[in-house]
């Protein structure tokens, strides 16, 4: 599962064939719970235990950074169990430790 920004999550499944944790409205199974936890993730307010419990309810293995997200380097807490596999300008992809 991928966890990307609001508008790359709705792009994604359609041209990657990977599932998004959060993608359109009506595709997205418990939808409202997920943006709760979505905003509050992108949001840099959640502690690192917080962020990682999070990915293994989610069963998140990939962050994407893009446009519609903030940048990485602001949110050092909630990434620490994870590592950067792909950058390229503005874009980032983490790949979640087990």
């Amino acid at each position: 599962v991928v966890l990307a920004g609001f508008y790359l999550g709705q792009m994604l499944p359609a041209y990657t064939h990977n599932r998004v944790y959060l993608g359109s409205s009506d595709m997205t199974y418990d939808y409202e719970k997920k943006l709760v936890l979505f905003t509050k993730f992108f949001n840099n307010q959640m502690a690192p235990d917080e962020a990682k419990e999070f990915f293994k309810t989610g069963k998140i293995s990939y962050i994407l950074f893009g446009p519609d997200t903030m940048l990485p380097q602001k949110m050092t807490k909630e990434l620490q169990s994870t590592n950067v596999i792909y950058q390229n300008g503005n874009n980032f992809v983490y790949q979640v430790l087990p």
